[in-house]
């Protein structure tokens, strides 16, 4: 196989019957290297040092490794604040709030005809006293506030530790505090985290 400084280009004498003058004979092993190492996101370049193709990952600027970050730290945000919900629908999740205060109401022994109307039917017709459903209703939602604000203080910590960094500083500094932002936010609310290569 034979690479082109100045195409950028491999050939091979067997397809191409046009060869640039400056290609130079590359290993067949190296070449099988280059090509994995381009699937990876690599650029193949020429070296001026080594006189021959080398692969070089684009260097990330580290505005784009922020803006990235704080993309993972919402999604993760996210899918404590999903977790939490237990996959309740937005319009389930709508009535919580008129429940927890209904249960609250009841248990406090102050609820209206309809908030107590509103239990018994989401009682449906089980063999539940609405005390008994209050406690759980109230329990639950208070469950689910506690977790929203965990994940909501996870996701704070997560961007003050990225606030700080200046764009000056190496890509390799950079990378290392959002890799420890993330994996802290992550184990902090028992989520996996996500790696710098993860964009989706």
């Amino acid at each position: 196989m034979l690479f082109s400084p100045g195409s950028g280009g491999f050939y091979d004498r067997a397809i191409h019957t046009e060869i640039p003058a400056d290609a130079v004979e590359v290993p067949s092993h190296t070449y099988h290297t280059l090509l994995q190492a381009q699937t990876k996101g690599a650029q193949i370049v020429w070296d001026e040092v080594s006189q021959m193709p080398v692969a070089r990952l684009p260097v990330a600027d580290v505005a784009s490794l922020l803006t990235l970050a704080r993309q993972q730290i919402d999604r993760l945000h996210a899918q404590a604040l999903e977790r939490a919900a237990g996959g309740a629908t937005p319009q389930e999740q709508a009535t919580w709030v008129l429940k927890a205060n209904a249960a609250r109401n009841l248990l406090d022994g102050i609820a209206s005809a309809d908030e107590t109307a509103l239990l018994k039917r989401e009682a449906g017709g089980r063999d539940v006293r609405a005390a008994e459903l209050a406690r759980v209703i109230f329990a639950k939602h208070q469950d689910f506030l506690s977790a929203v604000a965990e994940a909501s203080a996870a996701r704070a910590v997560a961007k003050r530790a990225l606030a700080h960094l200046s764009k000056n500083i190496s890509e390799t500094a950079a990378r290392a505090a959002i890799t420890s932002a993330l994996t802290e936010m992550a184990n902090s609310l028992d989520l996996a985290p996500p790696s710098m290569g993860d964009k989706a």
